[in-house]
C-alpha cells in the first residue's frame, strides 16, 4: 500500500433536532447545492447508557462530490414523525480516512466517547424534553466544535476547487478568543498544529478540499453568529433563480465595484446554518460579515435578519 495514495476526507457532524428535521435538510441541500444522500445504511445506534436512560441515535449522511465532504445529520431519540424546535449545530469535524460508511461511524465514536463523560446531562435533558445543544454532548461550551481535523500526515493533495468545480468549499467557524478546548488549546491553535495545509492566510484545508476557517468575534459581541457554509457555483444568477425556484431567500453581501462578494441563502428546511454562495474558485483571507455578527452588538429593536436580506417582508420565519 502506497501511504500517499490515501485521501482523508473531513466528516462534518451536525447535531439535529430530529430525524424529521434531517430528512428535510437532506432533501435541502440536495436540491439547493446538489448534495447527494448516501444510500449506503447507517445502522441506528444506543447512546452510551445507564439502565432504563437510554437513546437511539439516528444518523442520515450526504456527500460534496467535488470535495468529498461528507455531511452526517445526527438526531438523539430521533422519531420520524416528530417535530421539536427546529434547529442545526455544528456538534463536529472530524477527518477521517476509510469508506464513507466507516468514516461516519469513526465520527459518530469519538462523539460518544465524548458523551459518555457527559451521558448524565444528556440523558436528563431529554427525559425533560429538553433541546440538546452540542455543549450538553461534548462538554465544549461557547460553539466550539469537538474538532479532530487530521493527525496523519498525507502527501497525496490535488486541487478540488479547480475552477471548473462546484461544490462544499468552506465552513466558518466563529469562536470567541478566550474559549479553549479541554486541553487548553483554542480553536486556532488546534488548526495551526494540524497538518492541514494552508491555501491563504486564515484558512485550514483538507487535502486541496474543503477549507476551514476560524472567525474571531468582535470584543463586544454578546453572541456567535452562526456558522457558514459556504458553496461555489458556476453561475451566479442560475444559481440564485434554481435557489429561489425551490423555497430560498437571498441576499447579497461584501459585494462592491472593485469585489465580488457572496450570496446569503436561507431556507426553512436548513435552520441554524449561515448557508453562503460565490463564484470565487480561489481563496482569500477576507470574509464578509454574517447577518448574525453585524447585529451581535447592535440594539435590539435592530436585530431582525429580514432587514438585511433581499425580499423583506416575503423571508420565511424561524
Amino acid at each position: 500500500m502506497i501511504a500517499s495514495k490515501i485521501r482523508e476526507k473531513p466528516v462534518v457532524t451536525l447535531l439535529s433536532s430530529s430525524a424529521a428535521l434531517s430528512h428535510r435538510a437532506q432533501t435541502a441541500l440536495d436540491d439547493l447545492f446538489g448534495l447527494k444522500p448516501l444510500e449506503t445504511r447507517i445502522d441506528s445506534s444506543v447512546f452510551p447508557s445507564i439502565g432504563f436512560l437510554n437513546s437511539k441515535v439516528h444518523s442520515l449522511a450526504s456527500k460534496c462530490g467535488t470535495s468529498g465532504t461528507i455531511l452526517h445529520f445526527m438526531s438523539v431519540n430521533g422519531n420520524l414523525e416528530k417535530q421539536e424546535s427546529n434547529t442545526l449545530a455544528v456538534l463536529s469535524i472530524i477527518g477521517c480516512s476509510g469508506s464513507d460508511v466507516e468514516s461516519i461511524e469513526e465520527s459518530r465514536s469519538l462523539v460518544f466517547e465524548e458523551g459518555r463523560k457527559n451521558f448524565l446531562k444528556v440523558m436528563l435533558k431529554k427525559s425533560f424534553g429538553q433541546q440538546l445543544k452540542p455543549s450538553d454532548i461534548t462538554g465544549i461550551h461557547d460553539g466550539l466544535p469537538l474538532l479532530r481535523p487530521t493527525d496523519r500526515a498525507l502527501a497525496f493533495t490535488d486541487n478540488f476547487m479547480h475552477e471548473s468545480k462546484c461544490g462544499l468549499k468552506e465552513v466558518a467557524i466563529p469562536h470567541f478568543d478566550h474559549t479553549c478546548y479541554p486541553n487548553g488549546k483554542s480553536l486556532i491553535s488546534t488548526l495551526i498544529e494540524s497538518s492541514l495545509t494552508r491555501p491563504v492566510v486564515g484558512l485550514y484545508q483538507f487535502n486541496g478540499g474543503l477549507a476551514i476557517r476560524p472567525l474571531p468575534a468582535g470584543t463586544l459581541d454578546q453572541v456567535l453568529p452562526l456558522p457558514s457554509f459556504v458553496f461555489r457555483c458556476r453561475n451566479m444568477e442560475e444559481s440564485i433563480e434554481l435557489l429561489k425556484n425551490n423555497g430560498a431567500v437571498t441576499g447579497k453581501i461584501g459585494f462592491s465595484s472593485c469585489r465580488q462578494g457572496q450570496v446569503m441563502v436561507q431556507h426553512p428546511d436548513i435552520p441554524g446554518l449561515d448557508l453562503r454562495l460565490t463564484e470565487t474558485s480561489t481563496y482569500i483571507s477576507s470574509f464578509p460579515e454574517a447577518q448574525e455578527a453585524l447585529l451581535a452588538a447592535s440594539l435590539s429593536e435592530l436585530q431582525n435578519r429580514n432587514v438585511l436580506l433581499e425580499g423583506g417582508v416575503k423571508s420565511h420565519e424561524y
